[in-house]
């Protein structure tokens, strides 16, 4: 089901944050989505899956964190 719901573009862009990651050699920094591991946050007002062009109106963008 989880799958399903992030669909192949999205477990593809994943495989390849990964693979960058460990290019880079900074995987013990980032890639993945672990416990101590700096990461990107966009909290937003809409469903992104719904229509991801939406997240380029300002409006429905709460809040964006970068570590």
């Amino acid at each position: 089901m989880a799958v399903h719901a992030i669909g192949e573009p999205g477990i593809a862009g994943a495989a390849h944050a990964g693979a960058h990651s460990i290019l880079c050699g900074i995987d013990t920094l980032t890639g993945t989505l672990t416990a101590g591991k700096a990461a990107d946050l966009v909290i937003c007002g809409i469903d992104p899956l719904a229509g991801i062009d939406a997240l380029g109106e300002p409006a429905n963008i709460h809040t964006a964190v970068k570590d």
